[in-house]
């Protein structure tokens, strides 16, 4: 493969994708933009990214003012305006690909599902989940005919090492501790998650960019896990029992579980990384 180009390349996720390529070398040539690099919200910064693009040229769009930064409406309309630009730049460049990392939020953040598949209806209900569902329409008009090319990968929550805040995901927690913090639940928390890995995360970028594969992807953990499960793995891993701060909920809690029979279907080998091994690395790496 010709060219990669990573939008939001210092992220979390963008570094660990850049890393990758950069060290498995399938790429000739790979190309990070940063805000500092491409303002994505300036319309003339998309000249900046252009001149790179070409029909043997993969984006990869990691960047996005993250829920965890705000949920606002000004924030609502900075991703939207990321999401204009871009489709704009698809419009004009004859790409190979575009991935799109999107979010399960898109499914609503309060909403109640059994189980959620690809085929769960959507449901909005926060300004940063109807950026995301916003982005992802966008994308799919401005690749009507193309579709083909377009790819709309759907993580839930992901955690491991070299994450540059600290939000509320296993990692989060883990570092709250190792900096002499206490992590603070909304409840017992008891609601169940998908914890994606870091690492599984890059695995499956990589392996959805090598096949055939378009269209709309959930990614999630392999198996659902508590907020609970990750303190109680962290205490394990810190040798000590560690205090936890509680608040009432004001909302019933909500469990977030994935069918992930599609990404089964598509990588039957594929194996991903349980909670356990992937705070130990998280742990491990973060210290050496």
């Amino acid at each position: 493969m010709d060219k990669l180009i990573i939008l939001g390349h210092t992220g979390f996720l963008g570094k660990h994708l850049m890393s990758y390529f950069q060290s498995k070398k399938t790429f000739k040539s790979i190309i990070g933009f940063s805000s500092k690099d491409a303002d994505l919200t300036d319309s003339t910064h998309l000249t900046r990214i252009a001149d790179e693009c070409g029909e043997n040229a993969t984006i990869i769009m990691c960047a996005a003012i993250k829920s965890d930064e705000g949920n606002s409406l000004e924030t609502f309309q900075k991703n939207i305006r990321m999401a204009e630009n871009i489709s704009k730049l698809a419009l004009e460049c004859k790409l190979k690909k575009l991935v799109l990392i999107s979010s399960n939020a898109v499914y609503g953040v309060h909403k109640k599902h059994k189980i959620i598949s690809e085929e769960t209806h959507v449901h909005p209900d926060t300004y940063y989940s109807l950026s995301k569902l916003v982005t992802e329409r966008l994308l799919q008009i401005g690749f009507a005919g193309e579709e083909n090319k377009l790819i709309i990968l759907r993580p839930s929550t992901l955690y491991g090492p070299g994450e540059t805040i600290t939000p509320h995901t296993p990692s989060g927690f883990l570092n709250t501790y190792l900096n002499g913090g206490i992590v603070t639940l909304w409840g017992d928390g008891s609601e169940l998650r998908e914890f994606v890995f870091i690492d599984d995360m890059v695995r499956l970028v990589v392996n959805i960019i090598q096949s055939e594969f378009n269209g709309v992807l959930n990614i999630g953990g392999g198996k659902p896990r508590s907020y609970k499960d990750a303190l109680d793995i962290i205490s394990k891993i810190l040798n000590k029992k560690i205090l936890i701060n509680s608040k009432t909920r004001t909302i019933a809690p909500v469990d977030k579980i994935y069918d992930l029979s599609k990404i089964q279907n598509l990588f039957p080998t594929f194996k991903f990384t349980s909670l356990e091994e992937g705070l130990k690395q998280t742990y491990k790496r973060t210290m050496a």
